[in-house]
């Protein structure tokens, strides 16, 4: 129980070095049988705060579940339970500059996907205090970052990688302007060096003539302080690009007609997305990994194409499974990990189950007895 509490205790402390008021509360569902550890901060809306359900003594499997770009851990609560029925303890973490009422300071943060990556390393850190095989999973976003942590740390996950709808391929338009913004920060990046010593250079130039004549004194002023902004500019064309993207996201909110997730999806999140899958698509070439891989993909699905999972499993050397979600009813996008319809404002529906929840985690069930319990 130690352990249990040390997790718990860790696992709050990791909102509090961010949130206000940040408090943490066990809750017995006597009904259910579940065990679940809620945190909570009046920073975090209503039912989108982080949680882990847990068996009160460390259990053979744990498993930590990511939610998607704009969403919170409530989308993954449904696929929680089911592990949780089948012996397992379940994390289901807050990412970063989610799940909040007031959200800018935290989702348009310097450097925001390493601040993910660092949350997903803290959570799996932790989650050592609740079992000894770890797996991990997640809806798009989540679903990236869960196979981001594996193919940087491959010899810590003993388990397996759950995927719903996983962000491992975007529509190539998006990918297109990601690649793009991506690219051209790099390349302005490339030039630092050089540019620095052109920029050294010159300025040393007109700081001799000014000090030798006053008429250049007067009239270089200009032109010496123009290299330094264009100094600054490629000293620092990521902050350059960062700040236009939040300038594109400058009234963005966080309470919108869904309860669970914020009215739209920042571009400046979807920037750092693009981030962390154009390091896995590297990753891919330069790691081989053999832990279990179960995927689920929607056919009606606009957002996430199953062409990534495909490439994945070509580079991928353990077991593995594909679902692709009938065509025959249509499911959107972050609705594949729904087992219920999400009510929003005066009862009205504000998003549409998965109809095949059932099948599906029936799937996912046999799938973890099969290659990972065993």
């Amino acid at each position: 129980m130690e352990k249990i509490t040390l997790g718990l205790r860790k696992f709050t402390e990791h909102y509090q070095s961010y949130l206000p008021n940040v408090r943490g509360e066990d809750d017995l569902d006597s009904a259910s049988s579940l065990n679940a550890y809620h945190v909570f901060s009046p920073e975090i809306k209503a039912g989108n705060h982080p949680r882990i359900f847990h068996h009160g003594k460390p259990t053979k499997d744990v498993l930590i579940l990511f939610h998607g770009l704009s969403d919170s851990p409530y989308f993954m609560e449904a696929i929680g339970h089911h592990f949780y029925q089948e012996g397992m303890t379940v994390i289901l973490p807050l990412l970063p500059g989610h799940g909040l009422v007031h959200p800018k300071k935290y989702m348009f943060e310097q450097g925001l996907s390493v601040r993910w990556k660092s949350a997903v390393n803290e959570m799996v850190t932790l989650a050592q205090n609740f079992g000894e095989r770890i797996s991990l999973g997640g809806l798009s976003t989540g679903g990236a970052l869960s196979l981001n942590y594996i193919l940087r740390y491959p010899e810590v996950i003993t388990g397996g990688l759950f995927l719903f709808a996983a962000a491992l391929r975007l529509q190539k338009n998006v990918e297109q302007i990601g690649a793009l913004l991506i690219n051209t920060t790099q390349s302005l990046q490339s030039l630092q060096t050089p540019m620095n010593d052109s920029l050294s250079l010159a300025k040393n130039f007109i700081e001799k003539l000014q000090s030798r004549t006053p008429f250049f004194a007067k009239t270089l002023h200009i032109p010496l302080s123009l290299s330094q902004q264009f100094s600054a500019l490629i000293h620092q064309p990521e902050d350059l690009l960062e700040n236009g993207l939040r300038y594109l996201d400058k009234d963005y909110e966080g309470v919108g007609v869904h309860p669970y997730k914020y009215p739209k999806v920042a571009t400046y999140g979807v920037y750092h997305l693009m981030r962390i899958i154009k390091e896995n698509n590297t990753l891919l070439e330069q790691t081989k990994f053999s832990q279990p891989i179960f995927a689920a993909y929607s056919a009606h699905d606009t957002t996430t194409l199953p062409e990534g999972v495909w490439d994945l499993f070509d580079k991928h050397e353990g077991n593995q499974i594909l679902m692709m979600l009938s065509e025959s009813q249509p499911i959107e996008h972050s609705s594949v990990v729904l087992e219920k319809d999400i009510q929003g404002e005066n009862q009205k529906v504000a998003q549409l189950k998965n109809p095949q929840f059932s099948s599906m985690m029936q799937m996912a069930l046999s799938f973890y007895r099969d290659y990972i319990s065993r």
